[in-house]
C-alpha cells in the first residue's frame, strides 16, 4: 500500500527505467542495495529480474524501453521486495482540491482518504526518448480505477447549489496519462561495477525533474 500522490506512484515505476540504458563512463561509485551491503561483482544484486536491459545503440530503443516498461510494471504491481516494495493497492491520496469557477458562482471541493484501485494494471502503450539530454516520455493506459474517500465542497455546480459533504466514490475508465521526466544516468557494467558521469549528478532512481497530465472517458 503506497501513501502518496498519484504522480509520485508513476514516478517509483518510471524512474526504475534510468537503469536499462547501457552505456559507459569513468567515475566509479559504489552501490549497495537497501541493507546496506554492497552489490556484488557478477552484478546479481544490480541486474535484478525485473529489469531488461535496452541498448542506446538500438534504433528500436524507444520500442524497447516500452516492452521493458510493461514488464517492470507486472514486477510492480506484484511488489518487489528487494526495493522495499510491497502490495501497490490501494494507492492512497491524502487530499485533492478542486476549483470549478470564481466569484459566488464557483465550485469548491475538497477530497480527504482517498484510496484508489486498478492503477497497477497500467499498461505503457508509448515511448518516446532523448538519450542525449536524458528527456522521456511516457503514455500510459489504465482501463478503470475505483476510488472511494470523503468529500466537502460548497458553491453552484451547473446552476445547482452544491455545499455539503460525505463520503465519495466513483469509477473511471480509459484513462491515459503522459508523463514527461529528465533523469540523470547512472550504469553498471557487466562485472557488477557502477559509474555515474557527474558527482553531483541525482542518484539512481531518483528523477531530476518531472511531471505530467491525465484524462479520461467516463
Amino acid at each position: 500500500m503506497f501513501r502518496s500522490p498519484f504522480q509520485a506512484d508513476i514516478f517509483s515505476l518510471v524512474t526504475l527505467l534510468v537503469v536499462l540504458l547501457s552505456a559507459s563512463s569513468t567515475s566509479p561509485a559504489t552501490i549497495s542495495d537497501k541493507s546496506g551491503k554492497p552489490l556484488d561483482r557478477a552484478g546479481k544484486q544490480y541486474n535484478r529480474y525485473y529489469l531488461h536491459s535496452c541498448s542506446r545503440s538500438d534504433p528500436s530503443v524507444n520500442e524497447c524501453l516500452t516492452e521493458s516498461a510493461n514488464n517492470l510494471a507486472q514486477y510492480f504491481k506484484r511488489g518487489i521486495p528487494e526495493l522495499g516494495i510491497g502490495n501497490v493497492e490501494p494507492i492512497i491520496i491524502d487530499e485533492i482540491h478542486l476549483s470549478l469557477g470564481s466569484g459566488p458562482n464557483g465550485y469548491r471541493a475538497t477530497f480527504r482518504d482517498i484510496n484508489a484501485y486498478g492503477v497497477s494494471n497500467l499498461t505503457v502503450i508509448g515511448a518516446r526518448s532523448d538519450l542525449s539530454t536524458n528527456q522521456f516520455q511516457f503514455t500510459f493506459y489504465v482501463p478503470k480505477i475505483s476510488v472511494r474517500g470523503h468529500y466537502r465542497s460548497s458553491g453552484v455546480l451547473i446552476m445547482v447549489p452544491a455545499t455539503g459533504g460525505g463520503e465519495y466514490w466513483g469509477e473511471y475508465g480509459k484513462l491515459d496519462y503522459n508523463l514527461q521526466t529528465s533523469l540523470q544516468e547512472f550504469w553498471c557494467s557487466h562485472h557488477g561495477t557502477c559509474h555515474r558521469r557527474r558527482s553531483s549528478g541525482v542518484l539512481i532512481m531518483v528523477p531530476a525533474t518531472g511531471g505530467g497530465e491525465y484524462w479520461g472517458e467516463y
